[in-house]
C-alpha cells in the first residue's frame, strides 16, 4: 500500500486514502481533524539559496561560456 491522496470528510476532517500497488484497490483510513493529524516532513531536502546552482560536471567552461552567450561556433 502507498499514500494516494487525503479525502475531505466534513466538519474540517480529512481522511488518507491508501492504493494498492499490485491491484490498484483503495483504502480510506479513518478521518481526523487537522489538529489530530500528525506531523510530516518534508520527503526532499533542498538546498539552501544561497548555495547556488550545483556543479554540472558534463559541461566545461568552454561550453557552459558558448551557452550563456547564446551561441555556438559549431553551425
Amino acid at each position: 500500500m502507498r499514500f494516494s491522496h487525503r479525502e475531505y470528510a466534513g466538519g474540517g476532517a480529512s481522511a488518507p486514502v491508501w492504493r494498492c500497488k499490485l491491484c490498484g484497490a483503495l483504502t480510506r483510513d479513518t478521518a481526523r481533524a487537522r489538529e489530530e493529524q500528525p506531523a510530516q516532513r518534508r520527503s526532499r531536502q533542498r538546498a539552501p539559496v544561497d548555495e547556488g546552482p550545483p556543479e554540472n560536471p558534463v559541461l566545461d567552461p568552454e561550453i557552459a561560456r558558448r551557452l550563456l552567450d547564446g551561441r555556438s561556433e559549431e553551425r
